[in-house]
């Protein structure tokens, strides 16, 4: 695969590389290595590609927690690998909002720890830091620090459906490296194309294994696309079954190009919905948000926020619509972000949405 064009906004590969001697180093002491990370396909295809990094230098990962967005969340997580007396840590795919935030990792666990990510944030401190272009996702970081050691071309099949599942094939250039690996590919039908529909499924198996991510790992180190299939079969159904819900509650705001909906599913597939909804060609303007309960605490709701136009900031606007909300969460991407807050809180979240529009 030809020149991957990365655009680093904070850090450099010199900063990964120096890190990951350091663990060289450090490991005559046999230090422990721990990989924090989201709960999705750009996750774990970073991990994958994270691993053949330090594979390759005769290190292992001693424990991976995959989380997903909430109130405590990260702190629960840190405190098991602190109890489990990981030593460096990586941290991939996760927003963290400022640098007093990933410092207070180090001071409050005392973890040496690295974080790459893709997400916009406020954090400029370059130390042990890499933060890209939004449509960078983490996998195309990981794939392009990987390839500078490791022949990666197995594993070419999974960074094309980890750009298209985070839709970082928005960056032409990015396109490109999907076109070098499936030629007849067009963005225009990048869902029905080969490593679209393989994306779909992917994502299909991380929402049916939530709980277990490692069981995705494992397919995907397999390539066990004969189960992937199956998994994806069960999904779709919920997800049909949440677009009908999606036209019967649909609340629309003609004035704002807005549309509100709350849907029940079976699976965490939220996000998914949204994204079928949004990238109907008479969608791509108008901003979704698809409102369902929040899997890991019933007291709360999860906003899934959608605009495939990019004229509407929603990382902006999640931020906005939860000023004042107690305990909850909101950001992302500029067209695709996502929110927690009380259930109680909804209508403000509503008023609080429409004002910011």
């Amino acid at each position: 695969m030809n020149e991957i064009n990365v655009k680093y906004l904070t850090g450099k590969k010199q900063d990964f590389w120096k890190f990951v001697e350091s663990i060289n180093i450090g490991n005559k002491n046999k230090e422990k290595i721990g990989v924090l990370t989201h709960n999705d396909l750009d996750a774990i295809a970073s991990l994958i590609f994270l691993e053949e990094i330090l594979n390759k230098k005769g290190l292992k990962v001693s424990f991976v927690k995959y989380v997903n967005y909430g109130n405590g969340v990260f702190e629960n997580a840190l405190k098991e690998f602190k109890k489990k007396k990981i030593k460096k840590l990586f941290v991939l795919d996760l927003i963290l909002e400022s640098y007093s935030e990933f410092f207070n990792i180090k001071k409050n666990f005392g973890f040496d720890v690295f974080l790459i990510d893709h997400h916009p944030s406020n954090i400029k401190n370059t130390d042990n830091i890499i933060k890209t272009e939004s449509f960078d996702c983490t996998a195309l970081v990981m794939f392009d620090l990987a390839s500078e050691s490791v022949n990666m071309a197995k594993w070419e099949w999974l960074l094309c459906v980890s750009i298209i599942a985070e839709v970082s094939y928005k960056n032409p250039e990015n396109m490109k490296i999907i076109q070098r690996k499936y030629p007849k590919t067009k963005e225009k039908y990048i869902l029905e194309s080969d490593p679209g529909r393989l994306a779909k499924k992917i994502q299909s198996a991380t929402v049916y294994f939530q709980d277990d991510l490692n069981e995705v790992y494992n397919l995907i180190k397999k390539k066990d696309l004969t189960k992937i299939d199956e998994i994806h079969e069960i999904v779709q159904n919920d997800i049909d079954s949440c677009l009908e819900q999606f036209e019967e509650n649909a609340e629309y705001f003609p004035e704002k190009k807005l549309c509100i909906s709350i849907i029940k599913p079976r699976f965490n597939i939220t996000s998914a919905v949204a994204n079928e909804i949004s990238f109907k060609p008479k969608n791509l303007d108008t901003t979704f948000i698809i409102i369902s309960e929040h899997k890991d605490n019933p007291k709360f709701y999860k906003i899934s926020a959608r605009n495939q136009s990019g004229k509407v900031d929603l990382n902006e606007l999640m931020k906005k619509a939860i000023y004042g909300l107690k305990d909850a969460t909101g950001g992302g991407h500029k067209q695709s972000s996502a929110a927690t807050f009380m259930k109680k809180d909804l209508e403000q979240f509503k008023e609080n949405l429409l004002r910011s529009l």
